[in-house]
């Protein structure tokens, strides 16, 4: 049971990760990203500064 929670939250952290790179492509500012996922614009920009490419 431990395992399949696991992974359910690694996947939905991925795709929110996934989500992000692709709203910021598309010009999105990293406050209007906070505001979609309910974070601050700075955790947002540490997020996108790990993660993306």
């Amino acid at each position: 049971m431990q395992k399949t929670v696991e992974s359910t939250r690694t996947n939905r952290v991925s795709v929110c990760i996934e989500l992000l790179i692709r709203e910021r492509n598309k010009g999105k500012s990293l406050r209007q990203l906070g505001q979609m996922v309910g974070r601050s614009h700075e955790a947002v920009r540490q997020v996108l500064a790990k993660y993306s490419p």
